[in-house]
């Protein structure tokens, strides 16, 4: 009695720390490109909104639900940051619950829950005014419904698999690559005698209209998207990203932005922080191998099955040339995480040697640390709009040329003409400026039709400085996260 007692309240200290990190991870910083799109989108009207959901033809097409939802709740809540992020705080409800069930169905430690409730991606991106928390629930409930009786799935288990499904790809599209993990598991069953095919044909007849319905727009939309046949689409990075991400390095190692940059400065932390991990998963991988836990059944379907969705996924995004990144396939870092604890939980019971205990409690506390440096170190937070504009307009300049987003700045009050655009008048330049497109021959002619001191806002993201102007002036400026703000004075 007395040790059920402290597994119970070992068991409710375990969830308020999630609950309270998860709580925590939701934040009123800055906004960046991707939720200024998200505010553009939702701050119309309902009937715009719809039009440029189904009509604009590029990502904002495939994650319709999302914008619906975000859309109804900023109209109760508002436009801030913070409010822009809340929601998330809703989807972490059933994130927890079914972290609770799915360790529960699988006879595993309940303190095991922290590595699918606080994942370091999922905690990335609970920041973050996207529908990428509600599918990594979606996929929670998806793992939750097709593992739980692996072998025999049952009319309740494909039921709410179905749902859940419908929903995942409701909210983005690429939620659809779930599909593969359930046509494995049913192949699988097929192979051993035990598909119910026709009980399970007329559970899928039940939502087939909404699917054809959702069907018909994606394909239409992945047709006519911007984002097919790119020419910045360069597979090797994504993959190489998102296994670095799905390894829990994203708060150990270099920051995105300086990933996206190569500006791989080594220092002690980042060194000693790799270092640690990348031993803690050579000991995990070499006993994984010695102690042959590939042939247990349930890790190694469960390996199969995840393998395969992520492979489609990669190979169909290099066909059609898109940049893919880990938030396009987070719905399958809860089966990761599952199959993970599943490892740890048999190493620990199988492996007696204290250092080897030591290592992979070393493994556990640094895949926690990297989530919780996602989310309290600065240098790991997404482009700094909001702190570029305010160091920008405290020098009270009378232009200010920025390189970026224009509708993330629009959301912070600043609004500019396109430089191409400022050139073809001969007037003098009365405002800011957009120099996204510009190079260093079309700055000069710019800031010679100034009549003030200008401020600099330059991006140090490629993509967002076509004339290269980050690497040749950003040394003479202030940085502030993925910008250099420069002070030009008026001659």
């Amino acid at each position: 009695m007395k040790a059920d007692k402290t597994i119970s309240w070992f068991s409710v200290l375990i969830l308020a720390f999630c609950v309270v990190v998860l709580l925590f991870s939701v934040r009123g910083n800055g906004i960046w490109i991707d939720e200024g799109q998200t505010f553009i989108v939702i701050n119309a009207s309902f009937s715009k909104m719809i039009n440029t959901i189904f009509k604009t033809g590029n990502a904002i097409g495939g994650m319709p639900l999302y914008f619906i939802c975000e859309f109804c709740w900023c109209k109760i809540f508002g436009y801030s940051e913070y409010a822009l992020r809340s929601m998330n705080l809703i989807f972490a409800i059933p994130i927890l619950w079914g972290s609770i069930k799915l360790i529960g169905v699988m006879n595993k430690p309940f303190w095991m829950i922290i590595l699918i409730s606080l994942n370091p991606v999922l905690l990335y991106y609970m920041n973050e005014a996207r529908p990428y928390v509600v599918i990594y629930a979606c996929g929670v409930w998806c793992f939750y419904f097709l593992f739980r009786h692996l072998e025999d799935i049952n009319s309740e288990d494909v039921f709410g698999f179905s749902v859940c499904f419908g929903v995942g790809c409701a909210f983005h599209m690429m939620f659809i690559f779930m599909g593969i993990i359930y046509i494995y598991l049913e192949y699988r069953r097929f192979r051993q005698g035990k598909l119910q095919i026709w009980e399970q044909l007329v559970i899928w007849l039940r939502v087939l209209p909404f699917f054809l319905l959702l069907a018909i727009h994606y394909f239409h939309f992945v047709f006519g998207a911007l984002e097919v046949n790119s020419n910045t689409a360069h597979p090797l990075a994504s993959i190489l990203q998102i296994g670095y991400y799905f390894a829990g390095l994203g708060g150990l190692g270099w920051s995105r932005n300086d990933l996206r940059s190569m500006n791989l400065a080594i220092t002690p932390r980042i060194v000693v922080s790799l270092t640690i991990i990348i031993v803690s998963y050579i000991l995990l991988i070499m006993y994984f191998l010695r102690c042959r836990l590939y042939k247990e059944k349930t890790i190694g379907i469960q390996l199969i099955s995840i393998i395969s969705a992520l492979f489609c996924f990669i190979i169909v995004n290099i066909i059609l040339k898109t940049r893919f990144w880990e938030r396009h396939v987070i719905f399958l870092l809860p089966g990761i995480s599952l199959n993970l604890a599943f490892v740890l939980h048999e190493l620990f019971a199988r492996v007696n040697t204290r250092t080897v205990k030591a290592a992979l409690g070393t493994f556990l506390l640094m895949y926690l640390l990297s989530g919780l440096n996602l989310i309290v170190m600065e240098y790991y937070q997404k482009d700094n709009y909001r702190g570029a504009v305010e160091l920008a307009r405290s020098f009270q300049p009378t232009h200010i040329f920025f390189q970026g987003d224009p509708f993330t700045y629009e959301y912070y009050g600043l609004y500019g003409e396109n430089a191409e655009k400022a050139l073809e008048s001969d007037d003098m330049i009365k405002a800011n400026v957009n120099i996204t497109n510009a190079d260093e021959e079309m700055l000069d002619f710019l800031l010679d039709k100034t009549h003030g001191d200008t401020i600099l806002i330059l991006s140090e993201k490629s993509d967002l400085d076509e004339g290269n102007l980050y690497k040749k002036f950003s040394q003479y400026g202030s940085f502030v996260n993925s910008f250099s703000i420069v002070f030009i004075p008026f001659w």
